[in-house]
């Protein structure tokens, strides 16, 4: 009988341990899934930054593209201004050669009169 009640007590023992495991299995599954929720939360907003930092680098081309275009048309602006400028001095140069011309008249005239 002793053999029988030693049985009972090693049955009883391992259901006892083997709820234990189960429970251990069941806290862990548990914790699989925060972690797995975790890691997808994780990997979601790597997406998101990785979006928002595609935008913004795209928006970055987008103002060096313009940069380099304002700067060559200001390049072309300032070579027109400088044609403008010797434009300007050399119509300066004619009108005060004909002011010359128009008082060298008068002054003949005025001698002639």
């Amino acid at each position: 009988m002793f053999q029988i009640s030693e049985k009972d007590d090693l049955v009883r023992r391992l259901e006892s341990e083997t709820a234990a495991l189960r429970e251990q299995a069941s806290a862990l599954q548990a914790g699989l899934e925060v972690e797995k929720a975790r890691a997808a939360e994780a990997e979601a907003e790597t997406e998101r930054t990785a979006a928002e930092f595609g935008a913004i680098r795209e928006a970055r081309d987008k103002l060096l593209a313009e940069k380099f275009g304002l700067v060559s048309q200001m390049s072309v602006t300032a070579k027109e201004n400088e044609r403008i400028t010797d434009l300007n001095v050399v119509l300066e140069g004619r009108l005060n050669d004909t002011k010359l011309e128009l008082e060298t008249v008068q002054v003949r005239s005025n001698f002639k009169t």
